[in-house]
């Protein structure tokens, strides 16, 4: 593996892809606890939200040779967390709480929580978006 290096001024820093497995591990345990609080926000399950840590810490080691910086390996590890969680939703075959951004999103929302054809109150919220 080659060592990638930047130099930031007089300072040489080493990327994500030059980092040692202890490096990884230890730039995890500085972010954990705000990884941790993210993937528990999406989740609300504590105990859920750690194992997805987890397992964004196990793919971040694999996909550490193409991270170009620490603010990258991060924005890494925070959509790796997205990700798993959707999947978990998924494999529960649940739905992600969804929050609306207008009134017309709001009143598509409500309608797809009941069974049956909802293409008129569709079509109906989207033509009050369009006239606003």
């Amino acid at each position: 593996m080659a060592l990638k290096v930047k130099k930031i001024g007089a300072v040489e820093v080493l990327s994500p892809a030059a980092w040692s497995v202890s490096q990884l591990s230890s730039f995890y345990a500085q972010n954990r606890t705000e990884l941790v609080s993210h993937a528990n926000r999406i989740l609300k399950d504590r105990a859920k939200a750690e194992e997805i840590a987890q397992e964004a810490l196990i793919k971040f080691m694999l996909a550490a040779p193409d991270l170009e910086s620490e603010r990258h390996a991060l924005s890494y590890l925070h959509r790796t967390i997205e990700t798993l969680c959707i999947d978990l939703f998924r494999a529960e075959n649940r739905r992600p709480n969804l929050v609306a951004l207008d009134d017309a999103s709001a009143e598509v929302e409500a309608n797809w929580q009941v069974p049956g054809d909802h293409s008129e109150s569709i079509m109906a919220a989207e033509d009050a978006a369009i006239v606003r």
